[in-house]
């Protein structure tokens, strides 16, 4: 059987939030009694960055994917999907894209490692944009 937990994770390749946001987000996802004692942690430097024709457009939105991690905080890709469009194509199939390259901390619960679901806010925000 299967055990997985729904957490959030804000993230952004022109802004952040900071570890008290981030945690409230996680609560406000995570029904009482199942979110894991230790959260996954991002292990590497954002892959996300700016589609080309999506700079050129100056084009703006935040696209939510889901992810779906396995007990060593890598994501299962054929799990990963939009939960809410940034409204501009190129921006959602760039974030499902470059997801592939994201490597977590394991989540843990009672010492071991578990499945966990998560939902990643990915901010593509332009300068000059929209």
């Amino acid at each position: 059987m299967r055990r997985g937990w729904m957490i959030a994770i804000a993230f952004g390749t022109s802004a952040c939030i900071n570890e008290r946001e981030a945690a409230m987000a996680i609560e406000a996802l995570t029904p009482a009694g199942t979110r894991p004692e230790v959260v996954p942690e991002l292990r590497v430097a954002s892959p996300f960055g700016y589609p080309a024709a999506a700079w050129e457009a100056k084009a703006s939105g935040e696209v939510t994917l889901r992810l779906f991690l396995d007990r060593t905080g890598t994501p299962v890709p054929e799990s990963t999907s939009v939960a809410r469009s940034s409204g501009v194509l190129t921006l959602d199939s760039a974030a499902l894209r470059q997801a592939r390259r994201l490597r977590f901390t394991p989540a843990r619960s009672k010492g071991e490692a578990v499945e966990v679901s998560l939902l990643l806010p990915v901010q593509y925000r332009h300068p000059t944009g929209a």
